[in-house]
């Protein structure tokens, strides 16, 4: 692909090697084929838009490193990472995990807050559902029944998250190419 770059009068012409499409899948395939894993992580914008490119490698590198620490790394799981820059995203939700199937999850972070923090409290969610120790409608923690009238700070999963995020956080800090397992 040719592009055009314009300075004052003269005009200089850029070769791209490769699309932003194809660098994305360079990074999936990165990511699947290490030998350690089957997990495979996309990172994109809220519609499927592109990002920053050393954004979207901090962001799946970070995801593989929390699963690494949650030991879901070889785990057959897709996982789509959405990034959303604006201010509101979901009212004041910092982050958001949907589940598609057992196998499947879409990871929403916003950039507003502590991302990295946020993105560590939802790969907890996203071990909690692919482990079956979540089921996908959220009445079930751990072969127990848990009805929907919990308060969002006093339910499991919850507690689990919060109480993991700052640990795996801190360990990646530290540690950011070999993770302690949690």
């Amino acid at each position: 692909m040719e592009r055009k770059v314009c300075v004052g009068e003269e005009c200089l012409y850029h070769e791209y090697w490769l699309t932003l499409a194809a660098i994305s899948s360079i990074i999936v395939l990165l990511y699947s084929n290490k030998g350690y894993g089957y997990m495979q992580v996309s990172v994109s914008g809220p519609n499927g838009g592109a990002v920053p490119f050393d954004l979207h490698i901090a962001v799946g590198m970070a995801a593989e490193h929390f699963a690494k620490q949650l030991g879901i790394q070889r785990l057959h799981t897709t996982i789509m990472i959405r990034i959303h820059q604006q201010a509101l995203f979901m009212g004041d939700c910092e982050g958001l995990c949907e589940v598609v199937d057992e196998r499947n999850f879409v990871v929403d972070v916003a950039l507003w807050c502590n991302w990295l923090s946020t993105l560590a409290h939802e790969m907890v969610h996203v071990k909690q559902f692919a482990r079956g120790e979540l089921s996908t409608d959220m009445t079930q923690w751990k072969s127990r029944r848990h009805c929907g009238n919990i308060d969002y700070e006093n339910q499991p999963w919850e507690r689990e998250a919060r109480r993991l995020q700052g640990r795996m956080l801190e360990d990646y800090t530290i540690n950011p190419g070999n993770p302690t397992i949690i």
